[in-house]
């Protein structure tokens, strides 16, 4: 998305979350010294989240297995979503992660076995509030 565009969106949304109660409060109560809930809001439009960090190692490719993302935003990550693919590229599942207590963690359980664990991708996408969204993708 080009700056102008980015720019023009972040203002738009700040405009909606200002008529929003319950969000416009959420956003005063990160408002630093001389800030509106506005300029909170802008900034969490205009910076999208960030996905940190993918935790493989309890991933053996059966059902129930964990998959951990470390994701986080300037205000909030909303939600995270988890899809399992194999060394062909093909899709074994997708789904969403539940959030830790902790504000940075998701937690993904695995839901189909996946014969063909080297080689294969899982990718974490976080979304945030104006639904902008960062991903990162680790391979097996």
């Amino acid at each position: 998305m080009r700056a102008q565009e980015r720019f023009a969106r972040s203002v738009e949304y700040s405009k909606w979350a200002d008529t929003i109660p319950e969000l416009k409060k959420a956003y005063k109560a990160l408002a630093g010294r001389g800030q509106s809930a506005r300029n909170v809001a802008y900034k969490d439009a205009y910076f999208g989240p960030d996905v940190l960090g993918i935790i493989t190692q309890g991933y053996i490719g059966s059902v129930g297995n964990i998959i951990v993302v470390i994701a986080q935003d300037n205000f909030k990550v909303k939600a995270v979503k988890v899809s399992i693919r194999d060394p062909a590229n093909e899709l074994i599942e997708e789904g969403d992660a539940t959030a830790n207590p902790d504000g940075v963690s998701w937690l993904y359980i695995a839901t189909k076995n996946n014969a063909n664990v080297p080689g294969s991708t899982i990718k974490a996408t976080a979304y945030d509030i104006p639904e902008n969204e960062g991903s990162m993708e680790a391979r097996i």
